[in-house]
């Protein structure tokens, strides 16, 4: 299962009511509005591509944004806010740990985490030892 923010969700459903198919999310926009409401094709990657790359100009980000790119950087931002790599596996559908691993960047906010976290528990331990 895949978490789904209320305004994913509000955004979602305001794309649905633009083409109502009862079984796709996103169908190929092709034909009549009888056809893009009943058909079982989905829309072509490059649409999608197309849809992404000129979302990315509207917002002024010059770099060259991707579907692939697009998943990385979840993964990533979901690594640095503390989410488990096994959950992050689940959230993308990977079959295999090390899928997800690729998809994972180290960041200056990873690294800081971590320091954190070895910090912690190094201070855990030693207040731990100091009591015996």
């Amino acid at each position: 299962m895949v978490p789904l923010p209320r305004v994913t969700l509000l955004a979602l459903r305001c794309h649905w009511a633009t083409h109502r198919n009862t079984q796709l999310l996103f169908p190929r926009l092709s034909g009549d509005d009888n056809t893009i409401q009943t058909t079982t094709k989905t829309m072509e990657r490059g649409s999608l591509q197309r849809a992404i790359k000129l979302a990315a100009q509207s917002c002024g980000i010059p770099r060259n944004i991707t579907i692939r790119s697009l998943r990385h950087s979840y993964a990533t931002h979901l690594l640095e806010k503390g989410v488990d790599t096994r959950q992050i596996q689940t959230i993308l559908g990977h079959v295999h740990i090390k899928t997800t691993q690729r998809y994972l960047h180290l960041t200056s906010v990873t690294q800081e985490n971590a320091r954190d976290q070895i910090a912690e528990l190094m201070e855990a331990l030693t207040i731990s030892w100091e009591k015996k």
